[in-house]
């Protein structure tokens, strides 16, 4: 498939697969199965939609929830011809109730893999 980045549409084979909002504060996800097999992997180490939503989230950044561009995603600092302000994107940090899940999960694996003495 030939993939073809416009100024603020990315186009397989003739779909429109993602795309900035009329007022570029949001992009949609047209296509989600050609952004996987097509677009992702030319970008990110992994081409599942579930991961990359993943990492919009650790991002901060948001779904369009009502209107025409429900399903979208936004972030203050992702605007259509703004690019200064993608370096104001962090990734977030894991609360601490996370850390304790995390930390408990792995004690209790480890615990499961002990042999009794």
């Amino acid at each position: 498939n030939e993939t073809i980045g416009g100024e603020d549409t990315v186009v397989v084979v003739g779909k429109e697969v993602i795309s900035f909002c009329a007022d570029g504060t949001a992009f949609m996800i047209h296509q989600p199965r050609i952004f996987e097999t097509d677009v992702m992997s030319m970008y990110f180490s992994s081409n599942r939609m579930s991961s990359f939503q993943r990492q919009l989230n650790i991002y901060g950044f948001e779904r369009v929830e009502k209107g025409p561009w429900r399903g979208a995603y936004r972030h203050a600092h992702f605007q259509k011809d703004q690019p200064e302000l993608l370096k104001r994107i962090v990734r977030s940090k894991p609360s601490s109730s996370t850390k304790k899940a995390a930390a408990s999960k792995k004690g209790a694996a480890t615990a499961a893999v002990k042999s009794p003495a």
